[in-house]
């Protein structure tokens, strides 16, 4: 059975497993590719699927289901309880799951990769969690040595310090920890993406968030500059800098200004995560 395709949902074709970041057009990203049967981790790179006759869907909200209906194990059991929680605040239509836990390839030792469908529901999914978090309940912050090994895992560069990224990621609360194993708590909200773009060169700015839609993907920012008070608009293809600022916040930005063709005219942007590493790109408050 074939399931409408939904944003963060996967996708199989020929022996190869997209994620999908954009239903219109068919944006994914490589994740996996199947060797001797078994699903294999890549780093792989961005592909519009323009033949879509012969893929297979993996519907998240449809294997989220699947694992309440039985969790087979102490993973899928962690995934349950975490739905359960969260089934409080919307309802079980709206949570679906991504990543290795949607393919059955997790280890033992996976984190999750939870999915939460439309802004306002992720909105309510997450002040539950920072709720939770506070209160020291069910759902935990990571501990110390987690968090290094998320900056390891983030930052190549020396974009942000630890303690830099530290202050960033506290206040996100679109992750933490349930049963003692890590999980993510993403935004899916399916945006047009328009991959015209043409390359202007390095840039910098600084500004204060005027407008931000930070946990989509890509997330959004517009930031005023100085006393001219230009606009300057901001995609971030990278999940280290989702939810990294807030209306109302100055900050500093850097990143490859780019020029999109919008069809009816070009626009420019400040891109950030115009690779999987992101080096030398970054988005910082300035506090």
């Amino acid at each position: 059975m074939q399931y409408r395709l939904n944003h963060r949902d996967f996708i199989e074709k020929d022996s190869k497993f997209y994620a999908v970041l954009s239903t219109s057009p068919l944006l994914c990203s490589l994740r996996y590719v199947l060797k001797e049967r078994t699903p294999e981790k890549v780093d792989g790179g961005l592909a519009i699927i323009d033949d879509t006759c012969d893929i297979k869907i993996f519907s998240g909200r449809e294997r989220l289901k699947e694992i309440i209906k039985h969790p087979k194990d102490r993973y899928e059991q962690d995934v349950c309880d975490l739905a359960k929680f969260l089934s409080n605040f919307t309802v079980p239509e709206n949570l679906g799951i991504s990543g290795s836990g949607l393919i059955k390839c997790y280890r033992d030792d996976s984190d999750i990769d939870f999915v939460v469908y439309g802004t306002k529901n992720f909105n309510n999914a997450r002040d539950a969690i920072k709720q939770e978090i506070l209160n020291l309940g069910a759902v935990k912050d990571l501990n110390l040595e987690q968090w290094k090994e998320l900056h390891t895992k983030r930052i190549f560069g020396n974009e942000l310090t630890f303690d830099e990224f530290l202050w960033h990621e506290k206040r996100k609360f679109n992750k933490g920890t349930i049963n003692n194993r890590k999980f993510d708590l993403l935004l899916s909200d399916d945006t047009n993406i328009n991959l015209n773009f043409k390359k202007i060169g390095n840039i910098t700015k600084r500004g204060k968030v005027v407008k931000a839609s930070p946990f989509s993907y890509p997330a959004h920012y517009e930031i005023v500059e100085g006393r001219n008070q230009e606009i300057i608009k901001i995609l971030c293809f990278t999940h280290t800098y989702v939810g990294q600022a807030f209306e109302g916040e100055n900050i500093e930005v850097c990143g490859m200004l780019e020029e999109i063709n919008n069809g009816t005219g070009c626009e420019k942007f400040i891109i950030v995560g115009t690779s999987r590493k992101a080096i030398g790109e970054y988005i910082k408050v300035l506090k």
